[in-house]
């Protein structure tokens, strides 16, 4: 309850990678209608339904080495270049 509550009140929601990238969180920021922050290399192949929608139009990423490397500046950057 308090991670929703925090999630609610947030424009972006930062969603590291589990066992693959469409992990739980990544369903729980779709849930309080955050933009998921995906920290990771690859995400599309994992998604329910691939065909049938366009992840990178909705989805902001950051490739986990450049995360792993600058954590704030990489995340800063991502949702600079997502905003219109």
């Amino acid at each position: 309850l308090h991670t929703a509550r925090g999630m609610l009140s947030h424009e972006f929601c930062l969603v590291p990678r589990g066992d693959t990238p469409s992990s739980g969180r990544l369903y729980a920021a779709l849930a309080c209608r955050c933009v998921p922050l995906l920290i990771a290399n690859r995400f599309a192949e994992h998604f329910a339904f691939p065909t049938r929608g366009r992840y990178d139009e909705w989805v902001v990423s950051v490739p986990e080495g450049e995360f792993m490397r600058s954590p704030r500046a990489s995340i800063e950057g991502a949702i600079h270049q997502a905003r219109p």
